[in-house]
């Protein structure tokens, strides 16, 4: 399989964040935007992880399962942080930024990766 889709679903993913992202800064309802952005997510991991089980690479980039552990780290992190229980809003928006660093460190590995397929 190749891995374009997987990198489509990805960068779609981060395009739907930033967009959800400027309306959780303008305290916006976005219950619909974030839940498509949580199914672009989801997609985009299961099309990493198709990309993962059907290629081989060639070596010299980053192991092959990194670029999967940080895109569902990202999409745990991003998924959990608002459902914590008492956790406040400046526990929120800290594990909302370890989300978007960690989601976008994810594709760029995505990338490195690709590149050795």
């Amino acid at each position: 399989m190749s891995p374009a889709w997987a990198i489509a679903a990805t960068v779609a993913t981060i395009a739907l964040g930033v967009l959800v992202g400027a309306m959780y800064l303008q305290r916006a309802r976005r219950h619909r935007w974030t839940k498509l952005h949580l199914y672009v997510a989801l997609s985009a991991v299961a099309l990493v992880t198709a990309v993962l089980a059907t290629g081989t690479s060639r070596g010299g980039g980053p192991p092959s399962v990194l670029p999967l552990l940080m895109l569902a780290a990202a999409v745990a992190i991003g998924y959990a942080a608002p459902r914590i229980p008492g956790i406040r809003r400046r526990g929120v928006d800290a594990a909302l930024a370890v989300h978007i660093v960690v989601g976008i460190a994810g594709f760029f590995v995505l990338l490195a990766w690709a590149k050795t397929l």
